[in-house]
């Protein structure tokens, strides 16, 4: 149940919820299906064949052992400090390659909402050095002690590596973690997995290599990609299906995560470039596939273990796809 079209919009179905049986029952149902999904995310793959244990766990290792680089014992308290030796320390590696993988919020940032440095993207550390290794990938990310955010600045240590790397890449992609559990109409039976930020103005060439991406995953790994330009959707609502309004009794969306602010590096890669054909893009990749600080893990050990498994072939997914467009677009020059 993942295309919403012909639905009532969400507004009119939490209406109905105290006064429609039939309403009331789908809308547990999904809400019930999402939960299970999301303790179990494996179970959605439709060619369990490519999902064998052994690669699962040979993947899971190389990731773990990453983001063990960063953060020794995978500790939440550790993202903070991370591995830096001073503040804003930036590992970098593989940088000959032809396209660039950052991870912005590999260890802590400085949250613009907050002023504290807290709320590391945990794992994508890791995935992205295990992908630079896998795919022949450049990568960029911050070893800890970050003293602001790097998809937020204006200005920012980080992007100034960025831009030392940019020479002859021929995209950028942006690894980032959301919080699980979105979801666009309250009788979808799965979460929204990924979300990919197109950044300010996107060319329709950008949208199309999304939209690709949101059918490959659909059709390989049963995975749900929307376009956070394009697609508003909800957070949970402390474990219940019903949406949540805010003081003026408007219903409250989650945030687009669409790489949307002048700092994010997805705007400032496209500015640096100076062509607004030059594939770059976000993808926010949801807590349920990735890994995670030992406080928060709440999957068994095979769950773990496929579940970060599918997220790395949901982002391997979309690296794919862009990097064949390049070589797409250097056959027609």
């Amino acid at each position: 149940m993942v295309k919403n079209s012909g639905h009532p919009s969400p507004e009119t179905i939490d209406g109905k919820y105290d006064t429609d049986e039939a309403v009331r029952s789908a809308v547990d149902a999904a809400h019930e299906s999402r939960q299970e999904y999301m303790h179990n995310v494996a179970k959605l793959a439709p060619h369990l064949p490519q999902l064998t244990d052994a690669y699962a766990k040979e993947i899971y290792d190389q990731i773990e052992e990453h983001e063990h680089r960063i953060v020794p014992s995978l500790g939440l308290n550790e993202y903070g400090e991370g591995m830096a030796r001073h503040d804003d320390e930036i590992w970098s590696g593989n940088t000959n390659s032809d396209l660039l993988l950052s991870a912005e919020h590999a260890t802590d940032p400085v949250r613009k909402s907050t002023g504290v440095r807290e709320g590391a993207d945990h794992g994508t550390g890791g995935l992205a050095m295990a992908l630079s290794d896998n795919k022949d990938l450049a990568f960029v990310l911050p070893a800890g002690r970050q003293t602001g955010n790097a998809n937020v600045d204006s200005t920012h240590i980080m992007k100034d590596r960025i831009s030392d790397l940019l020479p002859n890449k021929k995209a950028f992609i942006s690894v980032h973690g959301m919080i699980p559990g979105k979801f666009s109409h309250q009788y979808d039976d799965r979460e929204i997995h990924a979300v990919i930020g197109l950044g300010k103005n996107p060319e329709e060439a950008n949208r199309e290599l999304a939209n690709r991406l949101i059918q490959q995953a659909l059709d390989e790994l049963g995975l749900r990609v929307v376009i956070g330009n394009d697609t508003l959707f909800f957070g949970e609502n402390e474990g219940t299906p019903r949406l949540q309004y805010d003081s003026d009794g408007k219903v409250k969306h989650a945030a687009r995560l669409a790489a949307l602010g002048e700092g994010s590096t997805t705007n400032y890669v496209r500015r640096e470039v100076g062509d607004p054909l030059f594939p770059a893009m976000q993808i926010e990749i949801s807590r349920t596939l990735r890994l995670l600080p030992k406080e928060l893990e709440y999957r068994d050990a095979r769950r773990k273990v496929m579940s970060v498994y599918m997220g790395y072939l949901l982002s391997e997914q979309l690296i794919e796809i862009v990097a064949n467009s390049t070589k797409e677009e250097n056959k027609t020059q």
